[in-house]
């Protein structure tokens, strides 16, 4: 369907658009492919953390196929030669080399942080008392023989259930294939001397003099910046139970998205060998274990969808009534999409984002996950720049780009990519996005400002300075909360705000506003 006609289409719905300006599309760019109410309008300028942190239910499927390990010389030679990648690239190389029909392994392997859980200095793999090639002491700063090491630690430390003298050998093989024969010596010497000492505590390896925060970037595979940055405002034991919740195995939550159907979907995925326990707060929230849920046919016809608790309690705050006009910025890949499309009845519910590439897989999950496709209208724009809808919007979620801190235990990667200027970078686009997304929210209207970060100044200082600037808005207390939804009461805190944390709560992180005109 053409531009136009999409307006045409809106506009029979009551939701009036403004067409872009001429010159608002990026020079070059492709007409975005996709189903019917696809449509781009203003500004799309890709920022590398708007792609938000839901993932696409593909890798969530290669997530759910078990965490094995890395099986195999010729899995393991893939692993090395790409362990210095960035993850996306990685993902490629494992899933382009894997053997036919078996790339989950390698992903399983990559996203339960085989590859990412490292020390905090980063690149460098330091060599201490290991002699190497003509007796030197040295280290390995990157390339294949660093990503062996790297690769090879789990092994030879004892968590793995690879023999260790298996283990040095094939990580001698690897650097020899990748013609590093002259550090065979070292990485040998290396892997050895690893073995021998793996059962002695890590702290012993560690100067007595050294900083907290280095101390427990190293012990807990962190950033050391981030833990400076937990450090300030947490006490040590709270950063302590954070780092060590961030390494452990996260609860695979899901939604049901058939309430009334819930006891017999309970009872179906039993059947199917999963064990099933009651979500924490949600009664359409279950978690599952012993298989994978995205193999049972409950998941194949939309009954359920893999999605946290605490992403769900979320799209609880938006507060959707029937025949509403909802407003989701931010939405792809659709899951909360789906959970207020079910709530909204005959009411209109308008799904954007700036990925194309997205939009396309929310369009493509929508109709498995909910019944009421017709109530929904995608459409293409950049938040950052202000919005082209005429009229107002009853209920406005903004779930906003974000550093994902909340989310490490799922996506270790994301700590080793973000620096501490990404916060404030982050924190300039989310203030544009909530300034414009309340300049469409209607009188005795709700706007819910989410994050899946841990971070202040994306979360509460990004709500405060905006709405020092808006006269007519004000954040919704946790009495007006508590006494709307009792069930969350536990997770407001004095000031009105929503908090999840992996340790204390056994779900995502997330934060949320619920901004009330």
């Amino acid at each position: 369907m053409l531009c136009a006609e999409v307006l045409r289409h809106l506009d029979r719905d009551d939701l009036a658009v403004e067409p872009p300006a001429v010159g608002d599309h990026e020079e070059g760019s492709r007409r975005p492919r996709g189903g019917d109410h696809l449509v781009r309008l203003g500004h799309a300028r890709r920022h590398r953390f708007l792609d938000h942190h839901v993932l696409p239910v593909g890798q969530q499927r290669d997530r759910l196929r078990g965490v094995e390990g890395v099986r195999g010389r010729h899995d393991r030679r893939v692993h090395a030669r790409v362990g210095r990648q960035p993850l996306d690239q990685r993902r490629r190389a494992v899933e382009a080399a894997g053997p036919p029909g078996e790339p989950a392994a390698g992903h399983a392997a990559l996203d339960a942080g085989q590859l990412d859980h490292r020390p905090a200095a980063g690149g460098e793999v330091a060599v201490q008392g290991a002699q190497g090639p003509a007796g030197r002491e040295g280290s390995l700063d990157g390339g294949e023989d660093g990503a062996v090491l790297r690769l090879e630690h789990e092994p030879v430390g004892g968590r793995a259930r690879v023999p260790a003298r298996a283990a040095v050998n094939e990580s001698v093989e690897l650097v020899k294939r990748a013609r590093k024969s002259s550090a065979a010596s070292l990485v040998n010497a290396v892997l050895r001397r690893a073995a021998s000492e793996a059962k002695s505590p890590v702290e012993r390896f560690l100067p007595s003099n050294l900083p907290l925060a280095e101390r427990l970037a190293i012990l807990h595979s962190h950033p050391t910046w981030l833990v400076e940055h937990w450090l300030a405002r947490l006490r040590e034991s709270a950063t302590l139970a954070l780092l060590e919740a961030n390494n452990r195995t996260p609860r695979l939550a899901c939604a049901v998205h058939d309430p009334p159907q819930r006891d017999a979907i309970i009872r179906e995925l039993g059947t199917s060998g999963l064990r099933i326990e009651p979500g924490r707060l949600l009664k359409s929230a279950f978690a599952a274990s012993g298989g994978s849920p995205a193999r049972t046919e409950a998941f194949h016809t939309g009954k359920i969808s893999i999605q946290d608790e605490a992403s769900q309690l979320v799209a609880e705050l938006v507060g959707v009534c029937p025949g509403d006009r909802v407003l989701d910025l931010c939405a792809a890949p659709g899951m909360k999409t789906s959970l207020l499309a079910d709530d909204v009845g005959n009411g209109l519910l308008v799904a954007c984002d700036s990925s194309a590439r997205r939009l396309e897989t929310l369009q493509k999950l929508l109709p498995r996950l909910t019944a009421n496709t017709p109530a929904v209208r995608v459409v293409r724009l950049d938040a950052t720049h202000p919005l082209p809808f005429r009229q107002k919007f009853d209920r406005i979620l903004v779930d906003a780009p974000c550093s994902g801190t909340g989310t490490l235990a799922r996506n270790p990667e994301i700590k080793w990519r973000l620096s501490v200027e990404d916060l404030e970078r982050l924190r300039a686009i989310q203030r544009k996005i909530l300034s414009n997304a309340l300049s469409v929210l209607g009188p005795g209207g709700r706007l819910v400002y989410a994050t899946c970060s841990l971070e202040p100044e994306e979360n509460e200082r990004v709500v405060e300075s905006v709405l020092a600037g808006t006269a007519d808005c004000r954040l919704l207390s946790r009495a007006e909360l508590a006494d709307e939804l009792p069930k969350i009461s536990p997770l407001i805190d004095a000031r009105g705000y929503f908090h999840t944390r992996p340790d204390l709560h056994g779900m995502d992180g997330f934060f949320a506003a619920v901004i009330a005109r």
